[in-house]
């Protein structure tokens, strides 16, 4: 952010996020430093001018803060944050109430939403934890820390954190949702699906919904009533992928094989590169021998999980099925890499070796 800075010194939106950072990683003197470079660089940008106030009060300097507000309300006479911080400080109001909070959340959960997408879990967790340990109570940070948490496959911690909540959280639907979602990836399917159940009607219009209690469902090989949570979800959203998958590995539960497959092809064809469908659907072509089609869907596989050994194992075996020595033997390298010591993929290296070194003799 301090090279995006350089190149656009005006850009606010830039700057606010670099503050906002400079804030939660480098504490308030450093971001109070960096408020008043975006400043010297954007002297009428009002929203800093809030910025700088706020750390002003984070640093206990309260004139200072007040003649950040005024300065900001000086600029835009009618702006309502710059009037309602001004108002609070005067009043003695704590900055957790100030309205310019809302603006700090959407920085820092836009921001930690960012890293969570891209994979970086450990800094989005690193981050929330951080924030959160200034706001323990805030909703919103709690329910981020959760969401992370669940991606980390740390369902207990998340539990543990999500039961934190006070009684007004816990009535809302979409917190008891998240509850029951925790508990189907920590095994309590049972108690994942009483509570699925008791939102049947409250939350049926909600595909996600009906998604995770078609899950539940399955896992509690109460088929029938699988297949219509995820029916009734396909109606409310025909495109989601998700579900489409979900429904055939039901229709695999219940040997409705052709269902299966089409319900296969729905996926691939909302989702083209979802692993688990075009996993399902290699490995369908190769029990039905149809080698040459299965080869696209198990490369799509192993592009998307490079370290998914079954994925390069089945791959291999439609090749050589093929004849296609040279082609295969990426493919057996790969099981060889992921997996040292595999007798069938050693076994069909050597095999291929032979067979090539005798073909070109």
């Amino acid at each position: 952010f301090e090279t995006l800075h350089e190149i656009d010194p005006e850009d606010e939106d830039i700057a606010s996020t670099w503050v906002a950072i400079s804030l939660v990683h480098e504490g308030p003197k450093k971001a109070l430093k960096r408020a008043r470079s975006c400043l010297e660089a954007n002297p009428n940008w009002v929203g800093g001018h809030l910025y700088l106030g706020n750390i002003q009060e984070i640093n206990g300097r309260l004139v200072e803060a007040e003649e950040a507000y005024q300065r900001a309300l000086d600029l835009m006479p009618d702006h309502h944050g710059a009037r309602e911080n001004l108002e609070r400080l005067k009043a003695g109001s704590p900055l957790e109430t100030s309205p310019l909070g809302l603006t700090y959340d959407g920085i820092f959960l836009s921001e930690c939403g960012r890293l969570r997408n891209e994979g970086y879990l450990g800094r989005a967790a690193e981050l929330m934890e951080y924030w959160r340990e200034r706001f323990p109570e805030h909703p919103l940070y709690r329910r981020m820390l959760v969401e992370i948490y669940r991606d980390q496959g740390q369902f207990h911690l998340a539990l543990q954190l999500l039961h934190e909540s006070d009684e007004s959280e816990r009535s809302d639907p979409q917190w008891r949702f998240l509850e029951a979602r925790l508990l189907l990836d920590s095994g309590k399917t049972d108690e994942a699906v009483g509570i699925l159940e008791e939102l049947r009607e409250e939350m049926k219009f909600d595909p996600a919904f009906q998604e995770c209690r078609a899950e539940a469902l399955l896992a509690s090989a109460r088929l029938e009533e699988a297949l219509q949570a995820a029916e009734q979800g396909l109606e409310i959203e025909p495109s989601h992928a998700g579900i489409w998958f979900l429904l055939a590995k039901i229709q695999k539960r219940l040997e409705r094989n052709e269902d299966c497959h089409q319900s296969l092809e729905k996926t691939i064809l909302f989702d083209p590169q979802h692993v688990g469908a075009n996993f399902a659907l290699g490995i369908e072509h190769l029990q039905e021998g149809r080698d040459r089609q299965a080869v696209d869907p198990l490369r799509k596989v192993v592009d998307r999980e490079p370290d998914r050994v079954e994925g390069w194992r089945h791959l291999a075996i439609a090749l050589s099925r093929l004849k296609e020595y040279e082609a295969a033997i990426e493919p057996w390298s790969q099981v060889m890499r992921l997996a040292p010591g595999d007798s069938q993929a050693s076994g069909n290296l050597e095999k291929i070796q032979r067979l090539l070194k005798q073909s070109n003799k």
